[in-house]
């Protein structure tokens, strides 16, 4: 990951949309179909694990701060580019 950075000399636009695409297909599983998955596995077995629950609830959690940066991304209102160290993005020192 970090050579490709180098070598293409930063994240432009189109990297950034992409990787927040990858965010939001990755909370829309953790919001979801990660606890859907999970009710129907407890449901099949007969029983609920006791913090099962809480469990469900830190998924759903994380996937809607996931969709929350992805949408924050693509508006424009987080540059990744301003997030990552000066070493890694492919500029001179």
């Amino acid at each position: 990951m970090i050579y490709y950075i180098k070598q293409s000399k930063g994240i432009k636009a189109m990297d950034q949309q992409l990787f927040a695409l990858g965010l939001f297909v990755f909370g829309f599983t953790l919001l979801f179909i990660m606890p859907a998955a999970q009710h129907r596995s407890w449901k099949n077995i007969g029983s609920k694990p006791p913090a099962g629950d809480a469990v469900v609830m830190m998924m759903r959690f994380m996937g809607l701060f996931l969709l929350l940066v992805g949408f924050l991304i693509i508006s424009g209102a987080i540059n990744v580019e301003s997030i990552i160290p000066k070493e890694t993005s492919g500029q001179p020192r």
